[in-house]
């Protein structure tokens, strides 16, 4: 945080949004055919398996060309503009970096 007294602006420099992990814990699931593998080509324990090789970068991909880091950095800007506003400093700036 920077404050610059002749203009009265408040500078904070928060980091970009990024995604530190992925929760859903499809490793510990376990699926059983209940007719067996015999009369299925592919077994549903094989589909789970591949979708654990790829989650995590297939799912982080997948959001980021959502948008989901931009909106994430958009509400953390919202927020700060609205609690340092909420604190006296009506001219605060936010950057990311």
């Amino acid at each position: 945080m920077t404050y610059t007294e002749e203009i009265k602006q408040l500078s904070v420099r928060v980091p970009k949004s990024q995604i530190l992990d992925n929760v859903v814990e499809t490793e510990k699931t376990r699926v059983e055919d209940i007719k067996g593998t015999i009369f299925s080509d592919y077994p549903s324990q094989i589909i789970f398996d591949e979708i654990n090789v790829n989650k995590q970068q297939l799912l982080e991909e997948e959001k980021i060309s959502q948008g989901f880091l931009d909106e994430a950095d958009k509400r953390v800007e919202s927020l700060l503009t609205s609690f340092l506003s909420s604190n006296g400093f009506e001219d605060a700036v936010v950057e990311f970096y």
